[in-house]
């Protein structure tokens, strides 16, 4: 057989299909290979206030609450109700009069009605709206707590961003050194001034290096997309950090962060509401045996208006009047309620003083951190010094054959140590920072220690 190799010509139309293709391919490459959005701790906070899912969530809380107010409101409003009725009546006794019939009841009966009723005296109505409007103000400050917490999640997931990326520029300079170390001691192997075992030695130094790099790239993937889970950003959005690890003195005593904690930890404020709630439902309950005093008022339009021997006619009538209701017995139902409502108020009591030993442990658990990484950042950028120095030594000691290959190597590891370890003393003061200001209550504010005692 004979293959035929003349070459097929192709429709416009066809050509016109590859250029489409093109074109689509080319355009979702360039809407993947956008710039990743670039943000700085205050950007990150606000977009967390405003897109996190808990933070939302309180929102909606609060609406919900709200939403109570209204309803327990509702009771204390004048009721109007309107009906309307048509009936049919069949077999109506007649009386008969001569020669006419007639009976006393139309056949078809229309009757519309308006009702109106409206609490003049109903203490437990009254207290009831009292203790929704105290709940309201509990579900704020439950916002207010929420936020704290975003904030402070917020600037360590921002801080362990800003920390990865400074170890990747650490390890990667490294990396670079000691590549640039390795050309050295083989270029000074082959002018016969370095040995096989500087060289061997050069080579695992730069191989053990790698994976640090390697698992410092994969570092930045996961504070990425942890520092995006709580902006509440699509997966699909691409974030950078723009900002540096510098640390900044904190002046406080423990005296000052506990007094400071007592007045602005918005749980306190929260555990005061919820308790008062729970006082104005008890007293709802014990309210349940006293009297309501209620208006009400009717007013009919129907056709039930007969005469003898005439159609029946549309007319009206009204009635006011007033209702004294008042519960003599119900089973102790009521003692029931109240007890409940009592207990519900000593188990918060209790709960308030138990959260005050909580937070009076987080504080002082914070400020120790916080103590500590201060000491540790001084200690580390004094140890910086001393790594820059020996480095320098050892590379003008190495180029003049006084200090070996494995010394300028080690002083090289020792260099990138002492960086790492300054980063992450930095990185952990900033951390305990934000914690110690979630701890005393001030994660959203400029820090302002309120008087010991």
């Amino acid at each position: 057989m004979f293959r035929d190799k003349r070459q097929k010509k192709h429709s416009p139309f066809f050509k016109a299909s590859i250029l489409s293709h093109f074109l689509i391919i080319t355009c979702l490459s360039v809407c993947q290979a956008e710039e990743p959005l670039s943000l700085d701790l205050e950007q990150c906070l606000k977009i967390a206030l405003e897109n996190n899912q808990q933070i939302l969530t309180a929102r909606e809380n609060i609406k919900n609450a709200r939403a109570i107010i209204d309803e327990n409101s509702a009771s204390a409003y004048p009721e109007l109700k309107a009906s309307a009725d048509y009936t049919r009546l069949g077999n109506i006794d007649e009386v008969n009069f001569g020669e006419q019939n007639f009976s006393f009841v139309p056949e078809d009966n229309y009757k519309l009605d308006l009702n109106l009723s409206q609490k003049l005296y109903s203490p437990k109505v009254f207290e009831a709206i009292k203790a929704s409007k105290t709940y309201a103000k509990s579900v704020d400050m439950e916002l207010e707590i929420v936020r704290q917490s975003i904030v402070s999640l917020v600037k360590e997931s921002f801080y362990k961003f800003l920390l990865s990326k400074e170890l990747l520029n650490i390890h990667k300079e490294s990396v670079a050194q000691l590549k640039r170390q390795l050309d050295d001691v083989k270029k000074r192997f082959e002018a016969g001034f370095a040995t096989d075992f500087d060289v061997l030695r050069a080579e695992v130094q730069l191989a053990n290096a790698i994976p640090d790099l390697a698992k410092v790239k994969y570092g930045i993937e996961v504070a990425k997309a942890s520092l995006s889970l709580i902006l509440g950003l699509k997966h699909s959005t691409q974030i950078n950090v723009v900002g540096e690890l510098i640390p900044s003195h904190l002046e406080i005593t423990m005296e000052e962060a506990l007094a400071t904690a007592l007045k602005k930890r918005p749980e306190f404020v929260h555990m005061d509401y919820t308790i008062e709630t729970l006082e104005r439902y008890a007293k709802v309950a014990k309210k349940e045996f006293s009297p309501t005093l209620r208006m009400h008022g009717n007013l009919s339009y129907a056709n039930d208006d007969v005469e003898i021997g005439q159609e029946a006619e549309w007319d009206y009538s009204w009635s006011v009047g007033v209702t004294l209701d008042y519960k003599i017995f119900d089973g102790w139902e009521r003692r029931s309620k109240v007890t409940q409502a009592l207990i519900g108020v000593t188990n918060a009591k209790l709960d308030r003083a138990q959260l005050l030993n909580s937070i009076s442990l987080e504080v002082k658990t914070a400020y120790s951190a916080l103590t500590e990484s201060q000491e540790l950042i001084l200690s580390q950028a004094k140890n910086i010094e001393r790594a820059e120095r020996a480095y320098d030594i050892a590379r003008v000691g190495n180029s003049n054959g006084i200090i070996t290959e494995l010394q300028l190597l080690d002083a090289q590891l020792a260099l990138t140590s002492a960086r790492v370890n300054y980063s992450q003393a930095v990185h952990g003061f900033l951390i305990a920072r934000a914690r110690i200001e979630k701890a005393m209550g001030i994660a959203e504010a400029d820090f302002s220690p309120e008087p010991a005692g």
